[in-house]
């Protein structure tokens, strides 16, 4: 299915720009540029799975078996006994998305300011269709990758687990997706984050 879409550039994103307000997300971060692909008409709620890989693949040069796809649950969530055992994949399994034909899934749970802040790491297959979407109409703080985060499995509960992975991958050289839009808009929009050397190989 081939889409007609809007394509934009923001070769700074630390300064205003035509994407999205980036210092809400990323701030006091410096040598990030961003290229943002729009699809008018094409709903995030209805479409969203569909525009993320198109770019997705895109972007690696239409190689990709799976999805680096990272969430965190908002708001937090009590610090109770069935929490701490479900994470942040239990409670989305309990929401109908088939976590067990993930690749690989990593669930952790940090203290917050008035409870715990769940995020989770997820390899979904690229071919495996349908729960990408649940996944997007479930979650807001939801981030897709070229490369894994440095998870830090055995590092003791630490604060903005999810902005740290972020940095890992600018770090390493990898880019970010996530999709722009709100549920009930005509228009959705995939934003991919990284590197200026490397946002600029695929503008």
């Amino acid at each position: 299915m081939t889409i007609s879409h809007v394509k934009r550039y923001a070769e700074d994103i630390s300064v205003k720009n035509d994407i999205y307000n980036f210092n809400e997300l990323f701030p006091n971060v410096v040598g990030l540029s961003a290229i943002s692909w729009e699809w008018p008409g094409y709903s995030r709620r209805k479409y969203g799975e569909l525009l993320l890989k198109e770019m997705y693949i895109t972007i690696n040069n239409n190689i990709s078996d799976g999805i680096h796809s990272m969430v965190q649950l908002v708001p937090e969530q009590p610090n109770t006994k069935i929490v701490n055992y479900k994470k942040v994949w239990g409670f989305i399994k309990n929401s109908g998305v088939q976590i067990d034909l993930f690749l690989k899934n990593e669930s952790f749970a940090d203290s917050g300011i008035s409870g715990l802040v769940l995020t989770g790491y997820g390899y979904i297959p690229t071919a495996l269709e349908g729960e990408f979407q649940k996944l997007i109409n479930l979650e807001d703080k939801l981030f897709f990758s070229t490369i894994p985060p440095k998870l830090d499995v055995d590092v003791v509960p630490q604060e903005k687990r999810l902005i740290k992975w972020l940095h890992s991958i600018f770090n390493n050289n990898g880019i970010v997706l996530f999709i722009l839009g709100r549920f009930d808009e005509n228009d959705a929009e995939v934003v991919a984050v990284g590197r200026k050397s490397v946002i600029d190989k695929i503008v």
